[in-house]
């Protein structure tokens, strides 16, 4: 069964140190460490989706301040520009 992919157990030898490659199959011969890596892979998504959400709402507030801002300046103008 090992040869029958000849061309990508040829770049696969390239691309990967055999030692890395072993001990990486030796790791993830378990069904537990699939879970752990998955669950780990989980974790740091779900802190970089939370950082960016908290950095999004901080952001669109200050608009909104500057915004609320603008416009009681340019209504305070045209209001003081009419009398």
């Amino acid at each position: 069964m090992k040869g029958t992919n000849g061309c990508a157990d040829k770049w696969r030898s390239r691309l990967i140190n055999p030692v890395l490659g072993k001990e990486f199959t030796l790791r993830m011969r378990t069904v537990r460490s699939m879970w752990a890596l998955f669950f780990y892979l989980l974790a740091i998504g779900l802190l970089a989706l939370g950082y960016l959400y908290v950095t999004r709402m901080r952001a669109a507030a200050r608009m909104r301040s500057i915004r609320m801002r603008a416009g009681s300046c340019l209504y305070s103008s045209a209001s003081c520009s009419s009398d």
